[in-house]
């Protein structure tokens, strides 16, 4: 005798994007497939907010951004840099033009990054690399030229320093009253395994003998990145800490033997944690207690099998932007990446992984340095194919606006298999119900409805209208017996939409495809089946 009718219910969606192959190694709240959506930690996914370009005009010359950092000055002020090609270009009011000090425009030459930024108070400390001199900046003017620390110019006089110098290097941060430099030349011998301390409260002093080498985990060290109470280093294939007050007591422990960071843009500071990328090992974490964790177990299929192109690693990028990590890799699902093309963005809240692409299937990166992540914050990301800086997150449309005109981009989100613990059982599955997100406009979403383990082609489609809220309503101008919320605003609230026939089979799969260009979301549905005789 057939089976009563069930309800199988979705809605926690909290897993993210796993992208291994086998749909019975993914969790419930897990997606085989998803794009620009965001999970919501309390449950359900919502279309991603738009990106909007922040310098109005393209940028000239040959696009290639390098670096980018935001300056938030101590008077409130705030200047974008932009190391793009080989030059460095600032903005304030979005706006970019290129910086000089006094002798042509300031030419950054760290490998791979161009140039590395620290703040310091009111001055910025530009580190261009190894073969070419330090430069300051106090946010107006020109750059001013560093004299290179080297045999005349070590400043071993702590009481009476002469002042205005700075090592030749390619890393550069601040710690404790120190400024740190790394991967340095040094009278014209390079030495890429070297970290250097200032003297204290002075960044323009540097004593000969005040430095550290980390011979071991690798030919060079890729990044330093101050944090908490001490520094950390990278190195191809080691993780490093630098503790201590002074000269005197700086002590280097080794953190990791097992993974490393491929290079500076792929490193990433956040609150809690500093990411970077080592590859084939993944995206990992350093948390002061936990150790060193990857967080990318649910992306590596594409590292394992190669699909990540290992040879464009340098179009890697890492950053922290509005507590979430932003990771662009060299990756398509069904071509060769050359670049950037896809962006994963991780939740450390919820430990889940989504996919952004824009409207062309293009990415981002490097993504900003530096700045407020408070209230003020800018969001900024260089974009990997137009010549300009972007604002993510930014639009409260399904918009991005680029390349001046604004382009509505495709998301979906796809279920785990259903199957109701049955997987090989036929069911009859009877028309689900939507439990659909109320947005600004009303939106259609369009849902394949897959079946048996195909995931190709889908048996059936069917759309779903999802209108508005009640809207806000003015006395004296509402009319009896229409909707209206007197005095108050737009009510967003869930609607509850029923879906089309899917019809019988063992186990269903759907995908639903926002409409282009309108926001909606998805916060669960409830499937209901019978189940047919065993035979």
């Amino acid at each position: 005798m057939a089976d009563q009718l069930r309800p199988l219910n979705l809605s926690n969606f909290t897993g993210g994007l796993n992208l291994r192959a086998d749909a019975f190694q993914l969790k419930p709240e897990e997606s085989p497939s998803m794009l620009n959506v965001d999970v919501d930690p309390r449950g359900g996914v919502r279309s991603r907010r738009g990106w909007e370009r922040y310098n109005s005009s393209a940028i000239g010359g040959t696009w290639n951004p390098k670096r980018l950092h935001v300056w938030d000055q101590p008077d409130g002020s705030r200047d974008v840099l932009l190391v793009h090609d080989a030059v460095i270009m600032t903005a304030s009011a979005g706006t970019f033009t290129q910086l000089s000090d006094g002798s042509g425009p300031v030419d950054p030459a760290a490998a791979g990054h161009g140039a590395d930024f620290a703040d310091w108070g009111s001055k910025l400390y530009i580190a261009c690399g190894k073969t070419k001199q330090s430069r300051s900046w106090t946010g107006s003017g020109n750059a001013v030229k560093l004299t290179a620390s080297a045999t005349a110019a070590w400043q071993d006089d702590y009481t009476t320093p002469v002042g205005g110098h700075f090592p030749k290097c390619d890393l550069v941060t601040t710690y404790q009253g120190y400024m740190v430099a790394a991967s340095t030349n040094e009278n014209s011998t390079d030495f890429p395994n070297r970290v250097r301390f200032s003297h204290p409260n002075s960044p323009e002093n540097w004593a000969e003998l005040d430095y550290l080498d980390i011979q071991q985990g690798g030919s060079k060290i890729t990044g330093i990145v101050a944090f908490s109470d001490h520094v950390v280093v990278f190195k191809t294939n080691s993780v490093w800490a630098i503790y201590g007050n002074d000269a005197e007591s700086f002590t280097v422990v080794n953190l990791t033997m097992a993974v490393g960071a491929i290079h500076r843009n792929a490193i990433a500071v956040a609150e809690q944690a500093v990411y970077f990328y080592s590859h084939p090992n993944g995206v990992h974490a350093y948390k002061p207690g936990d150790g060193i964790i990857e967080v990318s177990e649910s992306l590596r299929p594409i590292i394992d099998s190669g699909d990540l192109n290992a040879s464009q690693l340098s179009k890697v990028y890492l950053g922290y932007l509005n507590r979430r990590l932003w990771f662009s890799a060299p990756y398509e699902l069904d071509a060769v990446a050359t670049d950037a093309r896809s962006v994963f963005v991780y939740d450390p809240s919820i430990g889940a992984w989504t996919l952004y692409r824009d409207a062309d299937g293009d990415g981002l990166g490097p993504y900003a340095t530096g700045g407020s992540q408070g209230d003020g914050a800018i969001l900024l990301a260089a974009h990997r194919v137009h010549s300009y800086v972007v604002q993510v997150d930014h639009l409260d449309d399904a918009l991005d606006t680029i390349d001046a005109t604004s382009v509505g981009f495709d998301s979906y989100y796809v279920t785990p298999w259903q199957h109701a613990g049955w997987p090989a059982l036929r069911k009859s599955w009877r028309r689900p119900d939507y439990i659909m997100s109320e947005a600004a406009a009303a939106y259609t979403i369009t849902v394949d409805v897959f079946r048996d383990y195909d995931e190709v082609s889908p048996r059936s489609s069917h759309n779903v209208l999802v209108d508005t809220g009640s809207t806000g309503g003015t006395w004296g101008t509402g009319t009896w017996g229409a909707p209206a919320v007197w005095g108050g605003t737009a009510v967003r609230g869930a609607r509850l939409e029923r879906g089309g026939s899917i019809g019988l089979a063992r186990a269903v799969q759907l995908k639903f495809w926002g409409q282009v260009g309108k926001q909606w979301g998805l916060n669960g549905l409830v499937m209901k089946y019978r189940n047919r005789r065993f035979r």
